[in-house]
C-alpha cells in the first residue's frame, strides 16, 4: 500500500505542475517591458537595467523597491524605495516601468511618484518627483506621464483634460 502523508500532497501536486505558483512563491519573474507591475514578486526589466521588487509585509501592506544597473564604465547601481506612507496590499497600487531610465509608481491612494535616472556628464544619477493627486499634478506633468498610466487612474485623480479617451 503507498501512503502520502497529508502535508506532503500540497509538495507533491506542486512538483507535478498541478498547482500554480502564488504571489507568495519567492520566484524571479521576466517582467515584459513597459507593463503594468500588481503582484509581489521580482521583475527584471530593459536587459537587466532594472530590477523591481515587490514584497507582502505584515499588516498588509506591500514594500518596493527599484534597482538601475546603469551602462556607464562603473557599472554603478542605484537602489531606490521608500519607507513611509507604505502601500496597502489591497489598494489599486502598480508600478509602470516606463522606460530603462523611468519608473512610475502609484500608492493605491493619492500619491504618485516617478523615478529618472541619467547620465549627465558621465555620472550616474537619479532623481523623484512625487505629487498628491490630483492637486500634484504640476510637476509630475513636466515628467511626461504616459498615457496608458493616465487611463489607469480613477478619473477623479487625473489631471484635467489627460486621460480621457
Amino acid at each position: 500500500m503507498f501512503l502520502i502523508k497529508l502535508q506532503a500532497i500540497p509538495a507533491l501536486f506542486l512538483m507535478l505542475g498541478l498547482v500554480p505558483l502564488g504571489d507568495s512563491v519567492r520566484a524571479e519573474k521576466r517582467g515584459k517591458d513597459g507593463e503594468f507591475i500588481t503582484k509581489a514578486g521580482k521583475y527584471t526589466l530593459y536587459d537587466g537595467q532594472l530590477t523591481i521588487k515587490v514584497a507582502r509585509q505584515e499588516g498588509g501592506t506591500i514594500r518596493w523597491s527599484v534597482l538601475k544597473a546603469f551602462k556607464d564604465d562603473r557599472n554603478t547601481k542605484m537602489e531606490d524605495t521608500v519607507k513611509e506612507p507604505p502601500v496597502r496590499e489591497k489598494s489599486p497600487w502598480f508600478i509602470l516601468p516606463a522606460s530603462a531610465d523611468a519608473v512610475w509608481i502609484y500608492d493605491g491612494d493619492k500619491g504618485m511618484m516617478v523615478l529618472e535616472y541619467s547620465t549627465p556628464g558621465g555620472v550616474a544619477g537619479s532623481s523623484s518627483t512625487y505629487g498628491s493627486l490630483p492637486s500634484g499634478w504640476n510637476d509630475l506633468l513636466k515628467k511626461h506621464p504616459p498615457q496608458i498610466l493616465l487611463e489607469r487612474l480613477p478619473p477623479a485623480l487625473r489631471p484635467p483634460g489627460k486621460g480621457d479617451t
